[in-house]
């Protein structure tokens, strides 16, 4: 028994709707998803600088918010309950990085403080967090 094929070659352009749906959905997924990576309700005038950098994201941050006032890992403290947790994570991974969040009206000496705590207990790398100088628009006068 024969049976007849009845494949008929279609002609003309391909329907790109289901492509570009995926796509859209990918770009909304990312744009979004992108904008929740580390936003803490903790509030901090960084200082400006034009150089911007990216660092990996699994990184321990300190923020410093006054001369005695700190918070790491989300948890408010004083300045000398810093080190012991620092020594801890250092303990718990030697290839950890540090990421200094620091208002702007915190005094120098306890940047350079935090920051010797963090070379103490051998700690990759410390970083300065800045915000990026975008240089305003020109006036329309």
């Amino acid at each position: 028994m024969k049976f007849k094929r009845h494949v008929e070659i279609v002609k003309g352009r391909p329907d790109l709707t289901a492509l570009v749906n995926v796509v859209l959905l990918l770009v909304f997924f990312f744009l979004l998803s992108s904008a929740f990576v580390q936003q803490p309700g903790i509030k901090i005038d960084l200082p400006l600088s034009p150089l911007v950098g990216t660092l990996p994201y699994k990184n321990l941050v300190v923020m410093l918010t006054g001369p005695d006032e700190v918070y790491f890992q989300n948890a408010k403290m004083v300045l000398s309950d810093l080190r012991p947790l620092l020594e801890i994570a250092a303990k718990q991974s030697t290839d950890q990085q540090i990421v200094i969040q620091s208002d702007g009206r915190v005094p120098y000496q306890t940047i350079v403080g935090v920051m010797n705590m963090a070379f103490e207990f051998h700690f990759r790398a410390v970083n300065l967090a800045t915000r990026a100088d975008v240089a305003a628009p020109p006036s329309t006068k």
